[in-house]
């Protein structure tokens, strides 16, 4: 454990994470802090699991997922910085096979584009070629772009994407001979001193200190069950750049310290220019004020846009920069705040984002020398109101068990197709239909009649989000296609079921 908050300061934000913990489910969670180049804090709390009664600790990693997409710019900076590319060069300069739907995207796309959100494609579309895990290859993800239908123009707005951050990748194994796991590390990871940092879901499990995945999956499709161990972190280890890193508290120190520091790490190496360092901190895709997505709780921005692979926000008059991650059974958050040197990582082993907003409040609170707010109460006040925003706008589809299909259940059964994920295969036993995504272990399980031709899925796997799906007619009653969408309202981006259209035919 370091820590250099005065006594009194420690002992207070112990006793809030307590309450956090308790009110929000939390078994265990670390926070790393930053002040004027000196690290003031990276310690654990609570456990590493409600099987593992071993305490969290400053060392103990968690996955940091979507953190991970700073790590893949800087990457991409220290490139630019030797001369290996630029920002502005098109993606098929250096990627000739690379293919957006669209060939005027195609040869417009630059570096630049891949880490900002504006390609035109739709909020998470093409994660379910990735997350849950699946069995394509890296090369098959980005091949499966050019079948993504684009939702706006390009450039046109902003939408969060994982997979062009795989081509990224992509880039920099073409760029420089050696893949983006080497250079991460080469780069990255070992000149800043992330001595237990490591890549992907296997090395995450073959750790010896590390927090436990958990989640709320055997309760009501609104995720209000008991508290589980969760058997994966459902991203696996092909597709790390956008959200593949695991970290401890006092690894994320120093990364902390880098950024704040320009680059460079106070009495250690320089990572990157402090040229690159503005430029990845520079505004590129302005992000709607009314949208939420991952700032839980937060208080609402005056400005609010992307960088590469940071978000920008201006809150109460003050320069924030910030992400979020996410994979099943765990969230991070990462605080800048430039003005003032100071930088915070809060890791938990469960999905509770608005626990990880009490604590970043209140510790900017502290920072900004603000009265004490009784941020615990603010946060639970804010996720019901959010809660019950989202399901008045999203209401779950009722049941009409009188209401039933208009073709007998064998006439669903066969194998469908959507041009970017490939088949599922639906088959009829003994008066019951089943569902299976061919590319996706786990995702399988019944396939219940609920509404007229809308059937709701119970995946095998219950951290896997279910979803409704809908078979579409022609006039002679043959199958014309199917479509769906998840069931709860709550639903993670990444499960852009929306994005699919299968039909029928191998």
């Amino acid at each position: 454990m370091t820590t250099s908050l005065r006594g009194s300061d420690r002992r207070e934000l112990t006793r809030l994470i307590g309450r956090v913990r308790k009110h929000f489910d939390v078994p265990g969670l670390a926070v790393a802090m930053v002040e004027a180049g000196r690290v003031v804090l990276a310690r654990g709390y609570g456990v590493r699991g409600i099987d593992d009664p071993r305490p969290v600790d400053g060392d103990t990693i968690f996955p940091i997922a979507s953190n991970t997409k700073a790590f893949t710019a800087a990457v991409l900076a220290t490139l630019v910085d030797e001369g290996a590319l630029g920002w502005d060069d098109p993606v098929v300069n250096h990627l000739p096979s690379f293919q957006m739907w669209d060939p005027w995207v195609t040869r417009e796309i630059t570096v630049r584009d891949l880490l900002v959100h504006r390609s035109g494609l739709g909020l998470g579309a093409g994660d379910l070629m990735w997350f849950p895990k699946t069995d394509f290859t890296a090369a098959q993800l980005v091949a499966g772009l050019r079948w993504l239908k684009p939702k706006t123009s390009f450039r046109g707005a902003y939408a969060y994407d994982n997979v062009l951050y795989e081509v990224a990748a992509q880039l920099i194994a073409a760029v420089s001979g050696r893949s983006w796991s080497d250079l991460v590390g080469e780069r990255i990871l070992r000149p800043a001193g992330m001595a237990h940092a490591v890549l992907g879901e296997s090395a995450f499990f073959a750790a010896p200190n590390r927090a436990s995945p958990h989640g709320k999956i055997s309760g009501d499709e609104r995720g209000a069950g008991p508290l589980s161990v969760l058997a994966t972190t459902n991203v696996g280890d092909l597709f790390v750049a956008a959200g593949g890193i695991s970290a401890s508290a006092g690894d994320l120190t120093r990364w902390l310290l880098a950024q704040l520091g320009e680059g460079a790490i106070p009495g250690g190496p320089r990572l990157f220019s402090a040229e690159q360092s503005r430029e990845m901190w520079t505004p590129q895709t302005l992000i709607p004020p009314t949208l939420r997505l991952g700032a839980a709780g937060w208080p609402a921005p005056s400005f609010r846009a992307y960088a590469l692979g940071w978000e920008v926000a201006l809150i109460d008059g003050e320069t924030i920069i910030r992400h979020g991650g996410y994979v099943h059974g765990f969230m991070s958050y990462t605080v800048l705040v430039p003005r003032l040197s100071t930088g915070m990582v809060i890791l938990t082993n469960a999905e509770q984002g608005y626990a990880i907003s009490a604590i970043a409040l209140t510790l900017l609170d502290r920072c900004f020398g603000r009265p004490p707010t009784d941020q615990l109460a603010c946060l639970v006040a804010a996720r019901e109101k959010d809660v019950a925003e989202v399901r008045r706008a999203a209401p779950e589809l009722a049941r009409d068990p009188l209401a039933k299909p208009a073709l007998p259940l064998a006439a669903y059964a066969g194998v469908y197709r959507d041009p970017w994920y490939g088949t599922i295969t639906i088959t009829e036993a003994q008066g019951a239909l089943t569902i299976r995504f061919d590319r996706t272990p786990g995702m399988e399980g019944p396939l219940e009649p609920w509404l007229h031709e809308t059937f709701r899925t119970r995946w095998r796997l219950r951290e896997i989000e279910d979803a409704y799906v809908t078979f579409a007619l022609t006039a002679e009653g043959a199958i014309r296609d199917v479509t769906l969408r998840a069931v709860s309202p709550l639903a993670d981006f990444s499960f852009d079921y929306q994005d699919l259209l299968f039909t029928p035919g191998p």
